[in-house]
């Protein structure tokens, strides 16, 4: 009797061998050791000249070199098992890239299930930097470089191009449950599923255009962007951070997402610094969300999210000076606590919420415009800046504009408003105030705290801080703390005498100008300068406007400035010479009298200084009292003076002051005459008494 069994063993048998064959066949798992493969071929050791290139392998340096290779047989472009003969199984396989190399062409894609490498092990690839890696992917679930289970895969150098011809079911770069590390690569990419996937993604000075119509980056764990250029457009996510954190570092990211989300971290924190420069467009949900934190520093970020919130996560932490966050949205800026420590522009537009949304809002620097935009801000929570509980605006560097459309422009639905900042600018929408800070209680008493705070050196304008009481029906009491114009009962009834818009902020410092004003002179010392100096002084001081914000600083320096300088200008009138005038009209010309008595006079007229001014009348006084003695004690010349007499008074009278120049003269003459004639008539006598003898 023959036996049944047998030919159901022998099919048993038969399809066995043909699922080993196929597995083989289609690269899929390792059954024995395996060489490396390209295409359909085993790779030998040494040279390989396949696909008119050249293919080097070098088991004893587990590395293959690729050059100018066009492998067009629609199988793998590189397989790498995980079991290979001859190499070093602990590390990973090196491949060196040269020329310009393609995987599949456009004319013989690589073929179903075929990738352009295929990994099952950890690989480096290594390629020079004008090496070229381009890949056609054709079949249903090809992919351009995969890694399966437990593989690294890192990306050193070149330029890698993958198309996907397939449009069906396509990661382009699937490392399954392993690393992908990419640094100095230029890598571009399209694909109907996700661009890139891996169990942790770092890439670093790295180019990557990608585009899918499913995810684009993917991670199940951290995401690390250094110093590189990403252009993402996809479906859904453009970057996503499963299980860990985002870091983007001085890197450029632009990502449009039809579907879903630009940047998201689903467990963990995203940061972005160092000069990043993100630009996001989501259509169906936010621009950034993160579980933990959302932290940016020095960094510009411009978000379009037109059905989600701009920045959604548990806390947003915004600081350094450059940096610049713009958003529009139709959901808020939000997060459950909002810090910004510094900015050059923080705003947020938006169109059916809040611009700015938390349980606590501190800003202490920098510019922010917290803006609602259209008639949809109908919900209670559609002021511009919103939040559970305290709102703190503090800091001598910021400035914030909080503008409504249809409610608050700043509300705080359980806490206080700080005002202390250097600028602020609200306006509530609708005839709304533009600032209230609600409390509730069960209690009618216990509800009517004012609890909008103004700084001691701040200015709220000529108004007030007051409140209304008033009960929902059935529920708590509540009191709403708002600004009124002054001379405003401490309650009211309603709104209607609210201030809708404010303009308030920190008070100028007067401080250099008030001592300036300390060192003005009292008024009767005023009396000692011009009244041109003075009058110029006064002028400018009287027209000093106190309680100037903070924003009109330099205008009140150079206030001060110019104040200085006039008290400076201060000029003393000057002395009065009115008695030495009358003195030396008195004197006339001085010609007349003795020469020691004028010297006298002039030595003191040689003292006389024009210039001397009133805090000097003391010595002009004094020389006046010296001139008026030395005036009377000029001595003129009389005839009856002896020429060597040196001006005395004789007999208790004035000296003859006439001028005997011309007598005495003719005295000297008539004297000389006589003597002359003597001598002639002696002469005579003598000759005669010698005629004689």
């Amino acid at each position: 009797m023959k036996n049944r069994r047998l030919p159901v063993i022998y099919v048993l048998i038969m399809a066995l061998m043909m699922i080993t064959v196929q597995f083989q066949t289609n690269d899929v798992k390792a059954l024995n050791s395996f060489p490396i493969r390209m295409g359909k071929k085993d790779l030998q050791p040494g040279e390989n000249h396949i696909f008119g290139g050249t293919v080097t392998y070098e088991p004893q340096n587990n590395s293959v070199i690729i050059e100018n290779v066009k492998m067009d047989d629609q199988s793998n472009g590189l397989y790498v098992s995980s079991n290979i003969t001859d190499v070093n199984n602990d590390d990973p396989i090196k491949i060196y890239l040269k020329g310009e190399n393609y995987f599949g062409t456009e004319d013989k894609p690589l073929g179903f299930t075929k990738s352009g490498i295929y990994a099952s092990r950890s690989i480096e690839i290594i390629a020079d930097d004008d090496a070229k890696l381009i890949c056609y992917i054709g079949g249903r679930g090809g992919i351009g470089i995969y890694g399966g289970p437990d593989v690294n895969v890192s990306v050193t150098g070149g330029t890698y191009v993958f198309h996907d011809l397939s449009k069906n079911d396509t990661d382009v770069f699937n490392v399954a449950s392993g690393l992908i590390d990419i640094d100095h690569a230029d890598i571009t990419m399209d694909s109907v599923n996700n661009n890139m996937n891996g169990a942790g993604i770092s890439i670093n000075h790295s180019s990557i255009t990608a585009s899918s119509t499913s995810n684009g980056i993917y991670s199940k764990s951290y995401v690390h962007l250094l110093n590189s250029t990403l252009n993402m457009k996809n479906k859904y996510v453009n970057c996503w951070a499963a299980d860990g954190n985002m870091m983007i570092q001085n890197t450029t990211f632009t990502g449009e997402s039809t579907d879903d989300l630009g940047l998201y971290s689903q467990a963990g924190s995203i940061l972005i610094s160092n000069a990043s420069n993100i630009d996001l467009t989501s259509g169906l949900n936010s621009g950034i969300r993160a579980a933990g934190n959302v932290s940016v520093d020095n960094s510009a970020i411009s978000i379009e999210a037109l059905k989600g919130n701009s920045i959604l996560s548990k806390l947003l932490n915004v600081a350094g000076e450059n940096t610049t966050i713009q958003a529009a949205s139709k959901k808020a800026m939000q997060a459950d606590n909002i810090f910004v420590h510094s900015c050059k522009l923080l705003k947020s537009s938006v169109t059916a919420d809040s611009a700015l949304k938390g349980n606590e809002i501190t800003i202490s620097g920098g510019t922010i415009e917290a803006i609602t935009t259209s008639i949809e801000n109908s919900a209670a929570n559609a002021s511009a800046i919103y939040a559970e509980k305290n709102i703190v605006l503090e800091g001598i560097n910021t400035n914030v504009k909080a503008q409504a459309k249809q409610q608050y422009g700043i509300f705080s639905n359980g806490g206080t408003i700080s005002l202390l900042a250097r600028s602020i600018e609200a306006i509530g929408g609708s005839n709304y105030p533009a600032i209230v800070a609600r409390e509730s209680s069960a209690d009618a008493g216990a509800a009517h705290s004012k609890n909008i705070i103004i700084g001691e050196n701040y200015t709220v304008g000529n108004n007030l801080v007051v409140s209304t009481i008033w009960q929902a029906s059935g529920s708590n009491w509540y009191a709403d703390s708002f600004l009124a114009p002054a001379g405003t009962a401490a309650e009211v009834n309603d709104y209607s005498q609210s201030i809708t818009a404010l303009d308030a902020g920190m008070l100028a410092d007067y401080a250099e100008i008030d001592a300036i004003i300390k060192r003005i002179p009292a008024t009767k010392d005023l009396k000692m300068y011009t009244d041109e100096s003075v009058t110029a002084l006064l002028n400018k001081k009287d027209s000093l406007i106190r309680g100037k914000r903070i924003d009109f600083q330099d205008e009140l320096d150079q206030f001060a400035d110019d104040l200085q300088i006039l008290l400076d200008a201060l000029e003393y009138k000057p002395a009065d010479f009115s008695k030495i005038d009358a003195i030396l009209k008195k004197v006339g010309d001085l010609s007349g009298y003795t020469n020691e008595s004028r010297a006298k006079f002039l030595a003191l007229m040689n003292r006389l200084d024009r210039s001397m001014n009133i805090t000097q009348q003391k010595q002009v006084d004094e020389l006046a009292k010296s001139l008026e003695k030395a005036y009377a004690d000029l001595i003129k010349i009389t005839d009856n003076l002896d020429p060597s007499d040196t001006g005395g008074l004789q007999n208790n009278k004035r000296p003859d002051t006439s001028d005997h120049t011309q007598r005495i003269i003719w005295i000297i003459m008539l004297v000389i005459s006589a003597a002359c004639m003597l001598g002639i008539q002696k002469k005579q006598h003598v000759m005669r008494y010698h005629d004689e003898s």
